[in-house]
């Protein structure tokens, strides 16, 4: 059928030749069957033997035009974009694209090698067709004499060898231009400032003459024909040189241009991109996966065609590899350059005196700022370490896992994490170590965490606190990037066996943060929290018992200074954990999956982020104790037993101004989350410890002699509520916080109507517990029945003989 059409095709005259005369060839959409039709033809015409002299002779030279016109391509990419940068006025943003800003500069140079390994890739499969066609020819019909291939299993083996050859000289000259591996030009790049056309636009116009634009060209050799100036003087004189350059880079000269003059001077020059070895990591994985593809295509032709890979030809290379050229880059000079920068720099930043002081920043009396969420900058330590650990961070996914180069990389992040961690430990007990807030959460020998510690993490503000900074799931790192997971520019020479996989991953379920409301109702879940108030409550019953004279002095808090520097710490370790959590997982993609990082750096992280979780725990309990200690003293104020007028007790305006003052500056610290945890749950303490102050005062324990709670005194009582409700509610109204309105409503509604018993009457107080039995406890009651208020006297008797009617 294929000779049919070939034959049928050359027979009709008219369609054979144009108008001038000359033949027009067939085309085929299915190059395979085009092939197939250039074998049987040449096998006719008794000419197999020339197809390897002929591929041979011109490899070199339409692998170059190849190249080539992937260069025009991506110098027509930069015009079209430039030109519509010019008109529009917008540049391209890397945050908006949600890359990072280096990754950005190098996303023209990516695209290009992607393009170029796709063509070079697609060159590949054709030759590897032929090949295969051809010898399947050759081997299957007797009477074909190819003296040429000595071994009919491995013709073209030459061509193959020859294309690869050069296309690995391609792609070396393409990185030794964005590697720059001469310390002469890399020191120039590092000292020098590069112009790039944006910037062009945007310096003062100034005259250009002549004589400024010829010295500009006498000076303009080497680096300066990348656009790089010592001095922004020289930018306006520059112009006009560097104007004549990018028309000089047409689609014809671009073209004539090799791989390496390329990328100097065009890619560089208008992308204002430096040649550095640390962009070697940017090409490693595309190169690796190619490479890896292009083994593949050759062993799979291997198989097809019977071709001996023993025979030392077979396995013979002439040339050193693009991905063996990258590696020696890697291993030799840049990951000890990294693995230098990220200790010394740990080391230089822990030697500060300040590493893990606070920073300051825009103050939270700011009119614009007021109320809203705050950016509070982590402290030097930890921004150093995040910065000087980022660039190991990057290569993980683009090194092979276990290999090499992977393992001491792995090993240098985890040393430069342990040596921060142990800086970090000592801190912590340095500002923690002896405070009642640290004894109440770890034991003091054995640094065991307590049982307040753990029911504290079942609360609902924990989970809230968790989410703030840990909203998205953990991945990983991939296990073996040598490994193409996805899908390639060379396609198999046999096609799959089964059908291809779906885009949508099933298992891809990014769910799995911590619920808070999932499935459970209002009224549930305000008893739950309740219930787990409760649960934290029980043990901090040594705080409630106010009548204990050494009561003050068993609190040993910490100063002002000391608790905003542990403030600021807690944030900037919380922080600095979900950062390299967020390091570490893979880029989104749909043919992305589910991957894993080392487990040994995963547990140094998972550790940063355990002693930020403990100083935030520590941070709430310091609130809670310098609460409860300005509110231990209600009960002896002397304005409760105020006949003439109603005085708040001076602890009440006390704690409503440590509360609006420790609210700003935690926020200040620390941020709006660890403000919003460490104020958590004021809500239902406050309104306990009023309770409580309340049975203080119904007992008589502690009280001075003929102390005698009057009307007014209830009602300073009751106004108490209110007033700490409103500072407390102010204290906390900033975004983000975790203060929960109707558990707010429910304790301080409870705290205000215990306060009402005591001002009733022997009636009024046994009506309202038949109606409302189940309000408060019966020890509650029966402290009430006792108490002699202002009303009534009281009797314990009628409270038993009403328990035992009913």
């Amino acid at each position: 059928d294929e000779l049919r059409c070939l034959e049928t095709f050359g027979s009709t005259a008219y369609s054979s030749f144009s108008n001038d005369g000359t033949l027009i060839l067939p085309r085929y959409n299915d190059p395979v069957l085009g092939l197939r039709i250039l074998v049987e033809s040449l096998a006719k015409l008794k000419r197999l033997d020339d197809v390897e002299r002929c591929i041979s002779e011109n490899i070199d030279r339409e692998l170059r035009k190849i190249a080539e016109m992937e260069q025009a391509k991506t110098l027509a990419k930069l015009e079209k974009r430039r030109n519509k940068a010019g008109n529009t006025g917008h540049r391209r943003n890397a945050t908006s694209m949600g890359l990072d800003a280096a990754e950005e500069k190098l996303k023209d140079f990516r695209i290009h090698m992607k393009s170029l390994l796709t063509s070079f890739g697609s060159v590949m499969l054709r030759l590897s067709h032929l090949a295969q066609i051809l010898r399947h020819r050759i081997t299957s019909d007797p009477n074909v004499r190819t003296p040429s291939y000595s071994d009919p299993t491995s013709a073209l083996h030459g061509v193959l060898v020859a294309a690869t050859v050069t296309m690995q000289r391609e792609i070396k000259s393409f990185l030794h231009g964005c590697l720059s591996e001469d310390e002469k030009l890399d020191s120039a790049f590092q000292t020098m400032r590069m112009v790039t056309p944006s910037m062009m636009g945007t310096l003062g116009k100034s005259s250009r003459n002549i004589a400024s634009t010829s010295n500009v060209q006498s000076n303009g050799q080497g680096i300066f024909s990348l656009g790089i100036i010592n001095d922004a003087s020289l930018a306006s004189s520059l112009r006009e040189k560097y104007s004549q350059n990018l028309s000089i880079a047409t689609r014809s000269s671009v073209m004539r241009m090799s791989a390496k003059e390329y990328v100097l001077e065009v890619l560089c020059p208008r992308t204002g991109v430096v040649p550095q070895i640390s962009h070697a990591l940017t090409f490693r994985k595309s190169i690796s996966v190619w490479t890896k593809e292009c083994s593949d295509l050759k062993g799979e032709l291997a198989i097809v065609t019977h071709e001996d890979t023993s025979s030392p030809v077979y396995n013979a290379t002439t040339e050193e590899t693009a991905l063996d050229y990258l590696d020696k880059i890697i291993q030799n000079t840049l990951l000890p350059m990294m693995q230098d920068a990220a200790t010394n720099g740990t080391i230089h930043a822990l030697e500060r005196p300040d590493a893990f002081d606070p920073i300051s920043g825009v103050g939270i009396y700011n009119s614009s700022v007021k109320g809203k969420k705050i950016k509070v900058d982590m402290c030097a330590a930890c921004q150093v370490l995040y910065s000087s650990t980022g660039p190991l961070f990057s290569a993980l996914p683009k090194l092979p896992r276990g290999g090499e180069m992977y393992i001491p990389l792995v090993g240098a992040l985890e040393n430069a994490i342990r040596l921060f961690l142990s800086r970090v430990k000592q801190r912590i007990l340095d500002l923690c170590d002896g405070k009642k807030a640290f004894q109440l959460l770890e034991e003091r020998h054995s640094r065991h965490v307590t049982k307040l510690s753990s029911d504290m993490e079942a609360r609902r503000p924990f989970t809230q606190l968790w989410n703030s900074y840990f909203d998205e799931d953990f991945g990983g790192l991939n296990s073996n990037v040598s490994t193409p997971t996805g899908r390639s520019g060379i396609n198999p020479i046999s096609p799959p066996a089964v059908d291809t996989k779906s885009k949508r991953i099933p298992d891809d379920d990014r769910s799995g943060r911590l619920t808070l409301t999932t499935g459970v109702g209002a009224a549930d879940q305000l008893q739950r929290e309740q219930e787990s108030f409760e649960e934290e409550v029980s043990h901090l019953m040594e705080l409630l018992n106010f009548t204990d004279p050494r009561y003050g002095g068993l609190f040993k808090l910490s100063t002002e200074e000391e608790f905003l520097k542990a403030v600021s710490l807690s944030h900037s370790l919380l922080k600095l954990a979900s950062s390299f959590e967020r390091r570490l997982k893979p880029k989104q993609s749909t043919w992305s999956k589910t991957v894993t990082a080392p487990r040994t750096l995963r547990d140094s992280i998972k550790e940063i982020r355990m002693h930020g979780l403990r100083l935030a725990k520590f941070c709430r309990m310091e609130v809670l104790l310098q609460t409860v200690q300005r509110m231990s003293t209600i009960y002896q104020s002397s304005s409760l037993t105020a006949k003439d007028a109603v005085r708040l007790p001076t602890s009440v305006n006390s704690l409503g101004e440590y509360l609006s003052t420790i609210s700003d500056q935690i926020r200040e610290n620390g941020g709006n989350k660890i403000a919003a945890y460490a104020l958590s749950s004021l809500e239902q303490y406050v309104p306990l410890f009023l309770m409580e102050t309340v049975r203080n005062i119904a007992v008589g324990d502690g009280l001075p002699h003929g102390f005698k709670i009057s009307l007014h005194g209830v009602e300073a009582l009751d106004k108490c509520c209110s007033v700490l409700y409103r500072d407390l509610k102010s204290a906390t109204g900033f975004e983000n916080s975790f203060w929960d309105e109707a558990v707010a409503a429910d304790a301080f509604d409870r705290a205000a109507s215990y306060v009402a018993l005591m001002e009733f009457d022997m009636d009024e107080l046994m009506s309202h517990w038949r109606n409302n039995r189940s309000e408060f406890t019966d020890d509650d009651y029966r402290i009430m029945f006792a108490m002699s208020g202002p009303n009534r006297k009281g009797d314990i008797q009628k409270y038993a003989a009403l328990k035992e009617r009913m």
